[in-house]
């Protein structure tokens, strides 16, 4: 009874183990995770279509899981991670159709008629037109309707018309889209290109020399103006000292001094100071001395002795 309470409860737990393995497998996250990887095998060998749908479903598995967590941060980060599936849709779509271009032109230039391959390929990019999954409601209309306004200025529209069997030949493109250039268009257009950058150059080099001219004329007239600066300043009157007397402006001792730049500069003789001799000075006229009386009284003393 042992044996068997403890097999019993031993297949218990080993089926509770699968049973919670199958829910981990089985979660829209983990389902989700697997058609991304899924859609990236798809895009490296060129199935657009379907990697499209399995980011469409990715998207939608990512919105059950927010619907089945209380967590904030987990809720924020599937959003983010559903936004990328949408995000991944459109540019797979932008892709599939610059893929579904380069193949309409080969098969223009190969051929007149368009071949089986782009006929196929025109079919499949009207489905991906057709095909807007509901898990993509996010886009704006704005952006709808601006792929749809693309699709008009490629090849394909072209080649669409054509097939519906319109009268008239491939209309010329539009002004949206680039049209080739052969070799001698570009030829003519790097000669003009050239030929205007040769006459940028000459203009540059004209408009210097002409500054270079107009640099030298002002330093020339700085020049000029400096040199008649010290000139006016040599003959100003401030260097003419006034004469003493008319025979000492006259007279014989009368020097000059040289400036140094071939002026001279007379100088007047100036009469010798004099001083006054000793018998006539006067102790009366002198102010009188602030001194003590003992002192005072000792001068008065040798005075009156004289």
């Amino acid at each position: 009874m042992t044996v068997r309470a403890g097999q019993r409860h031993l297949s218990c737990s080993v089926s509770r183990r699968r049973t919670d393995s199958m829910e981990v497998v089985d979660s829209p996250l983990n389902l989700a995770h697997q058609q991304c990887r899924k859609a990236d095998r798809l895009v490296a060998s060129g199935k657009y279509e379907e990697a499209i749908s399995c980011h469409v479903k990715a998207a939608d598995l990512l919105t059950d899981a927010m619907k089945t967590t209380e967590c904030e941060q987990a809720r924020l980060s599937m959003e983010l991670q559903r936004d990328s599936h949408i995000k991944q849709q459109r540019l797979i779509q932008e892709r599939w159709k610059r893929e579904a271009r380069r193949e309409a032109t080969k098969a223009r230039s190969g051929a007149p008629q368009p071949s089986s391959s782009s006929t196929d390929l025109l079919s499949q990019t009207q489905a991906a037109g057709q095909l807007r999954p509901h898990g993509s409601q996010v886009l704006s209309g704005a952006e709808c309707g601006g792929g749809r306004e693309r699709e008009y200025d490629t090849l394909l529209y072209q080649l669409q018309t054509r097939q519906t069997g319109a009268s008239q030949p491939l209309t010329q493109p539009s002004a949206g889209s680039k049209t080739t250039k052969d070799d001698k268009t570009r030829l003519e257009e790097q000669q003009t290109t050239i030929e205007d950058l040769r006459r940028l150059v000459d203009h540059v080099m004209d408009e210097n020399q002409r500054l270079h001219a107009e640099n030298e004329r002002l330093r020339s007239e700085n020049t000029r103006l400096c040199s008649e600066a010290a000139d006016f300043v040599e003959r100003s009157e401030l260097w003419v000292l006034p004469h003493a007397g008319g025979a000492m402006g006259t007279g014989g001792g009368q020097e000059r001094k040289s400036t140094g730049k071939g002026k001279e500069i007379a100088i007047p003789q100036l009469p010798v100071l004099e001083m006054p001799a000793q018998e006539d000075l006067c102790l009366d006229d002198l102010p009188p001395l602030q001194l003590p009386e003992d002192i005072q009284n000792e001068l008065q003393e040798i005075l009156d002795r004289d």
